[in-house]
């Protein structure tokens, strides 16, 4: 079973489809598309089941028939509003207890998939410190205009990524060109406000004096890092993972330890024996918050506070009128 966002399926080519019906074949008997403006008609991509449901009002129904365990057929229904209302259908309480937690515990999936390489080999460079200090008397000058708050409020993205979380490690992944970016919760203080932004806007949002370090890390450290930030879930943790440049499929009921189901780099899964670099706060790379299997890793570079990368990042890409 997939569960996908895939929008509308008019905007899907026969050549999508088609390179769809190939990958799902044999490993996915249906798919549900999450969020859709349009109700469809059940559709296959070979032996796929491809159903939505068209939004807010309806019901969908999915039939599996099993013979000795294999499964032989899918179908599904929808149910429009008319028919849920006659039928006193309710909404299930445990159901709706679920997807408020799987709302709040998934990791952000958004980088987009390209066609880069997952792996190159590292460029082993001279440490060297990049560090920026920005004077106290300068804290109140205007620095960038956003269009939205940038939500940072600790028990918040101890538990979730936010819009500001989400960012922040874009702006990371930009400025070291590393394959990932892990940043722990405990890293951010505060939300930033919409509208126009000062210095003292920004730094008020993170931990004070947080560097960011390169390494040089196996994939087996990457998952054993995303297995330690997700082992708290369902409660907050300043371990919790905000990752940049990678994508991670988790399952946030199974034990800790067996939370992360794969880790991508690009389009190409995480290979638990590759070589890999890493930014992250020094904090964590030093091996601290439980972050051990990140310590005495080689250091590649240094950078400047994730305060002064940000205000980097916010001056380029949402610049004062």
């Amino acid at each position: 079973l997939g569960l996908a966002d895939l929008y509308e399926t008019e905007y899907l080519t026969d050549e999508d489809l088609a390179y769809a019906a190939e990958l799902l074949d044999g490993r996915v008997h249906v798919i549900i598309d999450s969020y859709s403006s349009l109700a469809v008609e059940p559709m296959y991509l070979g032996t796929t089941l491809f159903t939505q449901t068209g939004g807010v009002g309806r019901v969908g129904g999915i039939e599996v028939v099993l013979e000795d365990g294999v499964v032989v057929s899918v179908d599904s229904i929808l149910i429009d509003q008319t028919d849920i209302a006659a039928s006193g259908l309710m909404p299930s309480a445990k159901v709706t207890e679920l997807i408020v937690f799987a709302t709040q515990a998934i990791v952000d999936l958004t980088e987009p998939i390209t066609e880069e390489p997952a792996y190159r080999e590292p460029e082993i460079i001279e440490v060297k410190e990049e560090r920026i200090e920005i004077p106290v008397e300068k804290f109140h000058i205007e620095i960038a205009n956003i269009p939205e708050i940038l939500v940072g409020d600790a028990e918040i993205v101890r538990l979730q990524s936010t819009s500001l979380t989400r960012r922040v490690t874009n702006a990371v992944l930009e400025i070291t060109d590393a394959d990932a970016v892990l940043i722990h919760g405990a890293s951010f203080m505060a939300s930033i406000p919409a509208g126009t932004i000062t210095f003292e806007d920004v730094f008020q949002a993170f931990l004070p004096d947080n560097q960011i370090a390169v390494l040089e890390v196996t994939g087996a450290d990457l998952y054993a890092a995303m297995e330690h930030g997700l082992q708290d879930l369902p409660l907050p943790s300043g371990s919790y993972p905000h990752i940049g440049g990678m994508q991670a499929i988790i399952n946030p009921n199974a034990e800790p330890g067996n939370r992360v189901f794969r880790l991508r780099i690009g389009n190409i899964l995480v290979d638990r024996e590759a070589t890999y670099t890493l930014a992250a706060p020094y904090e964590i790379a030093s091996g601290g918050s439980g972050f051990s299997m990140l310590a005495g890793k080689t250091v590649l570079k240094e950078y400047g506070s994730l305060q002064v990368i940000f205000v980097d990042y916010l001056m380029q890409h949402y610049a004062l009128e």
